[in-house]
């Protein structure tokens, strides 16, 4: 599929998104993270994601790899 254009919506950043925060919401931390992993490899340049990445992190006690998202 081609990228959207500006101003339209991304649909496959709001499904990945969606899908990480459901994970969360359930408490599935590990399928959490692997979700915003999977979120955060499309999409790096996302500070959103990259900081709820980074709390989820904390909540899983790997405090050095969320340290490392703010750097």
């Amino acid at each position: 599929l081609p990228p959207p254009r500006p101003g339209e919506p991304n649909l496959d950043y709001d499904i990945l998104l969606r899908a990480a925060r459901n994970a969360l919401a359930i408490g599935n931390l590990e399928e959490a993270l692997r979700r915003y992993e999977i979120l955060l490899e499309r999409f790096p340049d996302d500070l959103v994601s990259r900081s709820e990445y980074a709390g989820v992190l904390v909540q899983a006690k790997k405090l050095r790899e969320a340290s490392t998202q703010f750097q």
